[in-house]
């Protein structure tokens, strides 16, 4: 399904390409290389802290104990089903149309 915290997720992680990137330029265990993956370590917490700092403290503080159990018991069952993600289709998919025939 097309989402637009996708597609921000996907701007977002650009920095960290880009660090990495830079990192791969330069010999291995050089001075150059450390701070390249450095730099992509700490792009990358600052991308992963923006996540943390959304949407999750506000459903951790406001989210009924059950559905936080029920919710993490779907969850452990649908990874049981499809442990990393084998058998789930990922292909981009019209909202729109998704909603309708899901509704």
């Amino acid at each position: 399904m097309r989402r637009a915290g996708s597609r921000l997720a996907q701007r977002a992680a650009l920095p960290t390409a880009g660090a990495l990137a830079q990192a791969t330029k330069h010999e291995g265990g050089s001075h150059e290389r450390y701070d390249a993956v450095g730099k992509a370590r700490t792009e990358n917490t600052a991308h992963l802290k923006e996540e943390e700092d959304e949407g999750l403290p506000n459903f951790r503080k406001n989210a009924p104990t059950g559905l936080r159990a029920d919710l993490a018991q779907k969850w452990t069952q649908f990874y049981a089903a499809h442990p990393s993600g084998k058998g789930v289709d990922t292909s981009d998919k019209d909202p729109q149309t998704y909603i309708q025939q899901n509704s």
